[in-house]
């Protein structure tokens, strides 16, 4: 059960959510051995609230001040027994208390060919500033918690926009840091350009992530979020590098009703260890594809790619093909949210 109340404009006082529920794993319907099945049971009780600053100011002042409380606790009934996933923090009981307050100040820039095809698309810029602290316990282990938010996006009148994102936090037990997560990343959208009848739209982004005094927290990973069909448990690291440059091409012809848009995009990531075997990884993704949606259906975004990659995690190359029927790739309507920790691996 979820009930939620987003802040979806500054006018709105009070914003909250409240979440309720009970997961388990269903019976080993395919025979898998004792050794791989997870067997497991495990509850859920996460509730927030926030308190919007600054209301009655004019149309005009767009600042804002946002007071937000959280707490969550998700424990286990039945855990996993399997040796490997008892360190795990998803297969671990969590609690926690946290508070967040936060200085935004944010406007919407009309514009299209930006994640949509064609249809008017409200881009938000501006500044989000917050400072989190709170009480968390992971994997048995208790620990106060403090960190630091930016988010900042320029919206300028010839069509492009600039995001940059810096987060910084960690834990503190026994006066020093632990689980230190440093976060910077920065992207680039360049203004729609003219391509005979149709529109051109690049993407650059850049992401680095650092992990200090690693101790319950997930090492840094690498997944199919950075590079399509790459996944491997077995590739971790304490500091990571992402680029990405993205291309699309949105075209004016229909065929049934179905705007065309072809992309192609190459992804890189970098990583670094110093306690693994290995120091330093550096993985590529060479994508090219097509998406396609007509506006009078209810399908969504249809997207259609083909990835190669020329080193795996076990220095194979391989291809790697993907389709998602409901691509939804949107900006989010909230000018703020609930208190979180830094999650670096979604």
């Amino acid at each position: 059960v979820r009930l939620t109340r987003p802040l979806v404009s500054p006018y709105l006082r009070l914003a909250g959510g409240l979440e309720v529920s009970r997961n388990w794993s269903s019976d080993n319907v395919y025979n898998e051995p004792d050794s791989t099945f997870l067997d497991y049971e495990y509850k859920i009780f996460n509730s927030w609230i926030g308190y919007n600053i600054g209301i009655n100011k004019a149309s005009s002042a767009r600042g804002r001040q946002f007071l937000a409380f959280r707490y969550f606790d998700g424990y286990y009934v039945d855990a996993p027994n399997l040796t490997e996933d008892q360190e795990e923090p998803r297969y671990n009981s969590a609690y926690g208390y946290l508070s967040e307050f936060s200085f935004y100040h944010q406007n919407f820039y009309k514009t299209r060919y930006v994640f949509g095809f064609g249809r008017t698309e409200d881009i938000p810029y501006g500044i989000s500033v917050g400072v989190t602290g709170g009480y968390v316990r992971e994997v048995q282990v208790e620990r106060p918690y403090a960190a630091f938010k930016l988010r900042y996006t320029v919206a300028n009148k010839r069509g492009s926009f600039h995001r940059f994102v810096f987060q910084s936090g960690g834990y503190v037990r026994h006066e020093k840091f632990e689980d230190f997560v440093i976060q910077g990343g920065a992207a680039h959208f360049t203004r729609a350009l003219n391509v005979q009848r149709s529109k051109f739209r690049g993407l650059f982004s850049a992401e680095y992530t650092q992990i200090i005094n690693r101790s319950v927290a997930n090492w840094l990973d690498v997944s199919n979020k950075y590079i399509p069909g790459f996944s491997a448990d077995s590739v971790v690291a304490d500091s990571r590098l992402l680029l990405s440059v993205q291309t699309v091409l949105y075209t004016p012809r229909a065929i049934l009703g179905f705007r065309m848009a072809p992309f192609a995009q190459i992804d890189m990531v970098s990583i670094n260890c110093e306690v693994c075997d290995y120091q330093q990884n550096t993985y590529w993704g060479l994508s090219a594809g097509l998406r396609t949606r007509n506006e009078n259906l209810i399908f969504g975004t249809i997207e259609l790619k083909a990835t190669y990659i020329p080193k795996d995690e076990y220095g194979d190359s391989k291809f790697v093909f993907g389709f998602k029927q409901n691509l939804r790739v949107k900006n989010t309507g909230a000018f703020a949210t609930e208190p979180t920790l830094i999650r670096y691996n979604q």
